[in-house]
């Protein structure tokens, strides 16, 4: 049911995202011009009405002083759903970055008991889509031992992934070992060896004839 409520009476026990958006003036001027194109998600509570998704789109109304917004009531949505119902906007609103999602997911496991593959599901997300955001944490953490940067807090987990990948192929790329008339190069578990004597690899060719 969509209903225009006094903003007075409407409050806010926070949202999952932890970033402050810059994008907020951008907001105020698309409703200044177009209005309100999509309600609010509230739920009635007995403090009044309190937010379930649209937190950016009540601070903008806020914001350019309007004393009413158009809201969609939810009359039986208790404390767990609210909180799913705001990540999931969050997702689909704009990138979340690893550590954000890792720590909506753990206030899900450690309040509701909830599994990663239960909190994939519930976000409609493959079922290793929160085991992939805390491997991609947990990169971040190997690497950042004293504490992982605020900056690299806003990395999303694909980005955080491709960069390991990175530095992974450099490290394998400069592990070689150099002898006479050889190198090896190390990938892996894997040895490649590099002949640059011609002695050398014939001794090498007869070494691996013998040992077939």
């Amino acid at each position: 049911m969509v209903k225009a409520i006094e903003i007075s009476k409407i409050y806010s026990s926070g949202n999952v995202r932890n970033e402050v958006d810059n994008t907020l003036l951008d907001l105020m001027a698309s409703i200044e011009k177009n209005g309100l194109l999509q309600p609010i998600v509230v739920r009635v509570t007995e403090k009044g009405y309190e937010v379930v998704a649209g937190h950016r789109r009540l601070e903008a109304v806020k914001r350019l002083g309007e004393p009413f917004i158009d809201c969609n009531i939810l009359e039986d949505v208790n404390t767990k759903e609210r909180f799913v119902m705001q990540l999931e906007e969050n997702l689909q609103r704009k990138e979340m970055s690893a550590y954000e999602i890792v720590c909506a997911a753990d206030k899900l496991t450690e309040e509701y008991g909830c599994t990663d593959t239960q909190i994939s599901a519930m976000l409609h997300k493959p079922s290793n889509y929160i085991a992939n955001q805390r491997y991609a944490v947990r990169l971040l953490e190997k690497e950042y031992k004293d504490g992982i940067p605020e900056e690299k807090k806003k990395l999303s987990a694909n980005v955080i992934m491709a960069m390991n990948q990175k530095k992974t192929r450099a490290t394998v790329q400069s592990e070689k070992i150099y002898g006479k008339g050889f190198t090896v190069q190390k990938k892996g578990h894997t040895y490649q060896i590099y002949c640059t004597d011609f002695n050398f690899e014939d001794l090498l060719n007869k070494l691996i004839q013998e040992n077939k």
